[in-house]
C-alpha cells in the first residue's frame, strides 16, 4: 500500500500521462480527508510555493524573494471527512516530499533537479489545474531521481503515520483502577513541598498542602506543629464513621468540619504526623504526581472505613439497593469476621455490618450482601473487566453483590456466578503476570496486599513501588492491542487512597444536602491520573470524589455519565480535565522505585488482607 502511494504509475509511460494519473489520485484523496488537509496544507503550500518560486526566479537570473514562507494559498475546501488508510498514507507522502524539499537547501539533493520533480505536483496543490513535468529532465532520469530519495520518503511517512495514529484516539482501550490505602494528601504527600510550591490557597501550579500549624482542639492555642513517621509506622489509627465525627468537629453555625479534631485520642497526637521521605521512600508517587496529574481536592464518596469505600469504587453506592440509596441509608463500617474468613453474600449467618440512617444514627445493622447495579453491569457488550485483590472480605467488592457473586447458600455458601468466577483473582500480583501475557481487560480495579498497601500499623513500605511497577508494567509493554495500538498510549490509570486513615487534613470536605448528607462527603484522599495524554505536572483545583471516577469510566466506555444512579449521579464532574485525547501522545519516562516487578511477582509469601480498623 505504501509503495503504491509512493510509485503509482500509469499504463502510459508518458511522463505527463503520469503526473496526470497522479494528480487525479491526490485530488481524490483530498476531497476524501478533511481533517488531514486541514492539517498540512496550509503549512505544506507556502513551503512549496516559497521554494519553488525562489528556484524559478533563480533559474531565470532573476534574484526574486529569497526562500520564505511569507506566501499562502486557501485550500479548497473539502467535502467530506470519511478517514481513508490509502489516503492518509498519499496526503503523508505529500508532506514527506516537501520536507524533503526543504531539506534540498541544505544540499541534501540538487535544488533545481528537485524543483522540477515537484513543481508538478505543486501546481496541482496550488491551482487544481492539470500541469506535465517541465520538460528539461526527461523520464528516465526523473525516475532515477525518485528512486534516490524513495527510501527517505518511506522512513518520514512510516513515523508521520504512526505519530498520526496514535494521536486519534477517541477513548481510552483500557482503565485501570489502582486503589491504596488510609491516606492523607498532608500526610502521604507532605515531602512533594520540598520541590514544588505548595499553599492552603493554591492556584493551577501549587499542591494544597499544609506544613505547619495544623489545627488540633486539644493543644495549647489550638494548633500544633506536624512530625514525622515512617509509610510503616505501628499506628492503626480510628477511621470509622464515630471518628470522622470526631476529626471533623461538625460546626452547625457555619455548616462545615473545623477539622481540629483527632479521631484516636488512645494514641494521643498520633494523627498529626506526615510520613517521612529522607530515604526516598514515597518518591515514586511524588514522581507520578509531577510527571502526570494530581487532584488538590478529591475527597472519598464516604464517611468510613474501607469496605462501603469499595463499595463505591465499584458500584457508586455502599447502599444495600436502590431505594436505600436514595433515601440516604448506607453501609458505613467494615463487616464482622467469619472464622473461615469469607465475606460478603459468602458470609456465615449473624455476620453483619453497620449502617448509617438519617439523621445522623449508626444503629442498624444488615446482612453483608447487596442487590443493585454496579459499574460492569452498565458497560456496553464486549468491554471485559477484572478485579484483583487479596480476599473475599471487605477489599472485594464484588463478592458482596448478590447477582454477581451467586453464591450456593443464602449464608456460609460460595460465589458460583460466571463473572464472578471469570473475572475476580485474588492474588493482586497477577495483574503484573497478565500484562507480561499480553492479557490486558478493558476495565480493571487493582487492590494491594496488607505489605504493599500504604495502611497504617500494617504494610512493609512497599506501596509507592507497587504503584509504579503497575505503571511501569503498562508503559514498557511491548503488546499491542488488536488495532496495533499501544497499552501506554491507549490507558489511563487512576490511583487513589480509599479512605483517610484517621490521619490530619486540612481541607474540610463538602457535607451534601440530606437524604446523603449523614454519610457524604468523606475527608480528602491523595489522587493521580496517569495517561499519555496527561500534561506533566497538571494540578486541578476542581473538586471530586469517587463517583467523578465511575463517572468518567462511564463517559469513557460510551455510557451515558451518572446512569446509575447513585454517586454518580450526584458528582457533578467526569475528570475530563486531567488529559486531552487531540494531543499527540507523550513517550513513556519509566519511574524509578526502590523495588521492581520482580520482585512482587516472585513474593511467595500468601497475599494478606489490608488491616480492616
Amino acid at each position: 500500500m505504501i509503495q503504491h502511494s509512493l510509485d503509482s504509475k500509469g499504463s502510459s509511460s508518458d511522463p505527463g500521462q503520469m503526473w496526470n494519473t497522479r494528480r487525479a489520485a491526490f485530488l481524490k484523496c483530498y476531497m476524501i480527508n478533511a481533517n488531514i488537509n486541514r492539517a498540512i496544507l496550509p503549512w505544506a503550500q507556502s513551503i512549496i510555493a516559497g521554494r519553488i518560486q525562489a528556484e524559478s526566479r533563480s533559474s531565470r537570473g532573476d534574484p526574486g524573494p529569497q526562500w520564505g514562507l511569507e506566501q499562502s494559498y486557501r485550500a479548497p475546501k473539502p467535502v467530506t471527512a470519511r478517514r481513508d488508510v490509502i489516503c492518509r498514507a498519499q496526503h503523508h507522502n505529500l508532506v514527506s516530499r516537501m520536507l524533503i524539499l526543504r531539506d534540498s537547501r541544505r544540499n541534501l539533493l540538487p535544488a533545481p533537479e528537485m524543483s522540477e520533480t515537484l513543481y508538478p505536483l505543486h501546481h496541482t496543490v496550488v491551482t487544481g489545474q492539470i500541469r506535465p513535468p517541465a520538460p528539461t529532465l526527461d523520464h528516465k532520469r526523473k525516475e532515477k531521481l525518485m528512486q534516490s530519495f524513495r527510501s527517505a520518503v518511506v522512513s518520514i511517512l512510516l513515523s508521520l503515520l504512526a505519530v498520526g495514529a496514535a494521536a486519534q484516539i477517541s477513548s481510552f482501550e483500557h482503565v485501570v483502577l489502582v486503589v491504596q490505602e488510609n491516606r492523607t494528601p498532608d500526610n502521604l504527600f507532605y515531602a512533594i513541598c520540598t520541590s514544588s510550591p505548595c499553599s492552603t490557597k493554591p492556584n493551577s501550579k501549587q499542591y494544597d498542602i499544609q506544613t505547619t500549624n495544623w489545627l488540633d482542639n486539644d493543644a495549647s492555642g489550638g494548633i500544633t506543629q506536624p512530625t514525622s513517621v515512617p509509610l510503616t509506622d505501628g499506628y492503626a489509627l480510628v477511621h470509622s464513621y464515630h471518628g470522622f465525627n470526631v476529626q471533623c468537629d461538625f460546626n452547625s453555625t457555619t455548616g462545615a468540619c473545623q477539622m481540629d479534631g483527632d479521631s484516636s485520642p488512645q494514641c494521643s497526637g498520633c494523627a498529626f504526623h506526615y510520613v517521612d521521605n529522607s530515604t526516598g521512600t514515597v518518591t515514586p508517587y511524588i514522581q507520578l504526581a509531577q510527571q502526570y496529574g494530581w487532584a488538590n481536592y478529591m475527597f472519598q464518596t464516604n464517611q468510613g472505613q474501607s469496605f462501603p469505600a469499595h463499595q463505591f469504587l465499584f458500584g457508586a453506592t455502599s447502599a444495600s439497593s436502590a431505594a436505600n440509596d436514595a433515601a440516604g441509608i448506607f453501609v458505613s463500617g467494615n463487616e464482622t469476621k467469619d472464622p473461615d474468613g469469607a465475606g460478603g453474600c459468602q458470609s456465615e449467618a449473624g455476620a453483619y455490618v453497620y449502617e448509617v440512617t438519617p439523621p445522623n444514627s449508626e444503629d442498624t445493622t444488615i446482612f453483608p450482601c447487596f442487590e443493585h447495579n454496579t459499574v460492569p453491569d452498565i458497560m456496553p457488550s464486549g468491554i471485559t473487566w477484572r478485579y484483583f485483590t487479596t480476599t473475599d472480605e471487605d477489599w472485594n467488592a464484588p463478592v458482596a453483590i448478590d447477582h454477581i457473586c451467586q453464591p450456593t447458600e443464602p449464608t456460609g455458601g460460595v460465589c458460583t456466578g460466571s463473572e464472578y468466577v471469570d473475572n475476580v483473582d485474588t492474588n493482586p500480583k497477577d495483574f503484573l503476570t497478565d500484562i507480561g501475557t499480553c492479557d490486558f481487560q478493558n476495565l480493571v480495579w487493582v487492590i494491594p496486599t496488607a505489605d504493599n498497601s500504604d495502611h497504617g500499623g500494617k504494610n512493609e513500605g512497599g506501596g509507592p513501588s507497587w504503584v509504579a511497577s503497575i505503571v511501569n508494567a503498562i508503559g514498557q509493554s511491548t503488546c499491542k492491542n488488536p488495532d496495533g495500538s499501544s497499552y501506554w498510549d491507549t490507558t489511563a490509570i487512576l490511583v487513589t487512597w480509599d479512605d483517610w486513615g484517621g490521619w490530619y487534613d486540612h481541607e474540610p470536605p463538602t457535607i451534601l444536602a440530606q437524604p446523603e448528607g449523614d454519610y457524604q462527603y468523606g475527608f480528602r484522599v491523595p489522587f493521580l491520573f496517569i495517561s499519555a495524554y496527561t500534561q506533566a505536572g497538571y494540578i486541578d483545583n476542581g473538586r471530586h470524589d469517587f463517583g467523578s471516577m465511575i463517572r468518567f469510566v462511564e463517559n469513557n466506555f460510551g455510557v451515558k455519565p451518572g446512569i446509575l444512579g447513585f454517586a454518580d449521579a450526584r458528582a457533578s464532574d467526569q475528570l475530563a480535565n486531567f488529559y486531552n485525547l487531540k494531543n499527540a501522545p507523550r513517550p513513556f519516562v519509566t519511574i524509578p522505585s526502590r523495588l521492581k516487578a520482580e520482585h512482587f511477582i516472585n513474593d511467595m509469601k500468601p497475599p494478606q488482607d489490608p488491616d480492616d480498623y
